[in-house]
């Protein structure tokens, strides 16, 4: 595969995470780590090896990053709307 298509994969990964991280469900953004996990745990068990989970570590850990810094920017987001609207409605 060539590094421009690895490129392109990683960055729809990361705009996934994000997006499901801006979702108002805290479930949706556990869907690519889980995956990461399940995928790599099981052709670790089948290597017998522990290399795939020593890769899978920093993936999970950079997608869970990602899905809280989205979780964060949409809870800011709420706030600031809510803070809006009671602005509003105090004459």
């Amino acid at each position: 595969m060539s590094k421009f298509v690895i490129l392109l994969l990683t960055c729809a990964l990361l705009a996934t995470q994000f997006y499901w991280g801006l979702r108002r469900k805290k479930w949706f953004g556990a869907i690519l780590p889980t995956c990461f996990l399940g995928i790599l745990g099981t052709e670790s068990l089948l290597e017998r090896s522990f290399a795939p989970l020593a890769i899978a570590a920093p993936c999970v850990a950079a997608l869970l990053v990602v899905w809280i810094i989205g979780y964060s920017r949409a809870a800011g987001y709420e706030q600031e709307k809510l803070n809006q609207m009671k602005a509003k409605d105090l004459p």
